[in-house]
């Protein structure tokens, strides 16, 4: 069945039908949410080791020590 349409009655067609798009999402996103014109997102971060620093002394003290620890996934 062949039917003709002008396109501008199409695309307000297709516009009502199809569902609004999402945003590009980071690899691991495993939750979305949008409140008013704010985004949230919960994103999974896979095992990697990471470099921490840690001082023993108050906030701004010189002994700072790097430790490399192995993290399971991270959310």
């Amino acid at each position: 069945m062949a039917r003709r349409a002008p396109i501008d009655s199409v695309l307000r067609y297709v516009a009502r039908v199809m569902p609004p798009p999402l945003p590009v999402l980071p690899p691991g996103t495993r939750w979305l949410a949008a409140r008013k014109d704010l985004l949230f997102l919960v994103v999974e971060h896979p095992p990697q080791c990471r470099s921490l620093r840690a001082s023993w002394e108050k906030k701004g003290g010189e002994d700072y020590q790097t430790y490399r620890l192995a993290f399971p996934y991270i959310l």
